[in-house]
């Protein structure tokens, strides 16, 4: 770790940043106060998507598909005339849908 990496307490879970790259020992701040920790205690917390992606911490499958299906949905209702009928919560008669001819 050096200066100034944000790291998560194994023990805790209190999110912190390193305060003195002191070797074998590092002076972390958390919000409970400065501790002064060995330094293969924490881990480091990833900073960007990235980091994330590569440490595994992709997270719950269900809001990602959520969040996928949004603009899709956006995209029909905007440009398909026909959605909002097929997803209303009414029921038609039959003279709205058929009309006889003679």
């Amino acid at each position: 770790m050096k200066l100034g990496d944000q790291v998560r307490s194994r023990a805790t879970g209190e999110i912190g940043v390193v305060a003195v790259d002191g070797g074998e020992f590092d002076e972390v701040i958390f919000p409970s106060g400065r501790v002064l920790v060995h330094h293969e205690e924490p881990e480091l917390v990833p900073q960007s998507p990235a980091d994330i992606l590569a440490s595994g911490q992709i997270g719950p499958a269900e809001p990602y598909a959520l969040r996928l299906q949004a603009p899709y949905l956006k995209h029909a209702y905007k440009y398909d005339a026909l959605t909002g009928l097929s997803k209303a919560r009414s029921e038609p008669d039959l003279h709205q849908i058929y009309v006889p001819t003679r």
